[in-house]
């Protein structure tokens, strides 16, 4: 950034050196304007000296607030890098807790569809053991209605020899 004012540094110094030679001539002589024109060339250097001062630190000055300034996108873009990585870790949490709780769901689905299952399983067992239950009761049952009827029978026949004059009611 730095960029050189004609007449400064070394031209001031050559401005200067030629002043005080004036001066010195001109008061040697006794020719004021001689003097004067030293005078001017010396507060040229001084006028010139004073700009690179002037120069020097508005650089400096606008350097820094170059810094600044770039320190301040700096932090901007670190903060926006933050909010990003953030925002980031929150949605992968959601996503997480999303799968977990279709973990669950899906869990559980399978857990009461199970539960249904064994339910009607239990059910279906019941009415299994109830139908073998009343076969077995009607199987008895024709087994006592045989034992039934053949008593029946052997009595009718004892009856019919006892009594072979009656009438059979059948």
């Amino acid at each position: 950034m730095s960029t050189s004012v004609p007449g400064s540094t070394a031209g001031g110094f050559v401005d200067r050196a030629v002043g005080k030679v004036k001066q010195a001539a001109g008061a040697i002589t006794g020719n004021e304007e001689l003097k004067q024109e030293g005078e001017l060339h010396e507060q040229r250097a001084e006028a010139a000296r004073e700009a690179e001062e002037r120069r020097a630190v508005a650089e400096r000055e606008q350097e820094r607030a170059d810094l600044e300034r770039r320190e301040h996108e700096l932090e901007i873009e670190r903060r926006k890098l933050a909010a990003e990585a953030a925002a980031d870790r929150r949605e992968q949490q959601v996503d997480r807790e999303r799968v977990v709780a279709e973990a669950r769901v899906e869990g559980d689905a399978r857990r009461a569809e199970a539960a249904v299952e064994a339910q009607a399983a239990r059910q279906e067992a019941r009415v299994d053991a109830e139908e073998r239950a009343a076969v077995q009761e009607r199987i008895a049952a024709e087994q006592e209605a045989q034992t039934i009827e053949a008593r029946a029978e052997r009595a009718r026949q004892v009856a019919d020899v006892l009594d072979p004059d009656r009438e059979e009611t059948r």
